[in-house]
């Protein structure tokens, strides 16, 4: 089920732009504050913007009712904010299509969360509101996983552990397209997509651009024959 969409749009945030995603790929959007990477993924999910299409498999993402829409993607926006004093237990399970049980079982035992459900999500430190909310996008088992920076302000064994199962996912045939900041993580992904100015300048297999000059422009660096990038 392959996610095709063209000429989407967000003025100024993001210039028309066409984005294909095959089902177990694994992309990484780079590029700097206001490139345009959080405007690509809510425009990916149908959230803001404009397009001349937006396909899941040929299926019209515009006329999909919210259950279906719930099933094909899972949207993950950066901020971390819950306002609700809503139990987590309660919470892992808020969406148009109830989670598989056993699925969620497995999440929740994954991710430490047994201990939290029955705090108020409103109450949890930032961590834990990340895992907590990361387990509900991946409960309902959408076709794609459309995720803003859910890799920051984690320990090292979270950051590890859930870029594993962003791996697991997608070799189960999920299309995970994750914004990212920390470069040290790229080379758990197939493919990166760089963004500048609300502008696609690059997209490539994950070999082809990881220690290229380009990464180190995108950023205003200069990368040094060792690899590492200084200030230009």
């Amino acid at each position: 089920m392959t996610l095709d969409a063209r000429a989407l749009a967000f003025p100024p945030r993001l210039a028309p732009t066409d984005l294909r995603v095959d089902p177990g790929e694994l992309v990484a959007l780079i590029g700097p504050n206001g490139s345009g990477k959080t405007s690509l993924l809510r425009a990916l999910a149908g959230i803001v913007g404009t397009h001349a299409a937006l396909r899941v498999d040929g299926e019209a993402i515009a006329a999909a009712a919210p259950a279906r829409r719930a099933r094909l993607f899972g949207f993950l926006p950066a901020s971390r904010l819950i306002h609700w004093a809503i139990p987590v237990r309660d919470l892992l399970t808020l969406s148009p299509v109830a989670p598989d049980a056993e699925r969620l079982e497995a999440l929740i035992e994954r991710l430490s969360l047994g201990d939290l459900l029955d705090r108020a999500a409103n109450q949890l430190s930032t961590g834990e509101r990340a895992r907590v909310l990361f387990a509900r996008t991946l409960a309902t088992s959408p076709r794609y996983l459309l995720l803003d920076e859910p890799l920051a302000n984690l320990d090292p064994f979270w950051v590890l552990t859930m870029r594993d199962m962003l791996r697991e996912e997608a070799t189960a045939g999920t299309g995970v397209v994750v914004a990212l900041h920390d470069l040290q993580l790229l080379g758990a992904f197939d493919r990166l997509v760089l963004m500048r100015e609300g502008r696609v300048v690059a997209d490539a297999p994950r070999f082809e651009l990881e220690h290229s000059d380009e990464i180190a422009q995108l950023f205003d660096l200069r990368r040094e024959p060792d690899g590492t990038m200084v200030l230009d």
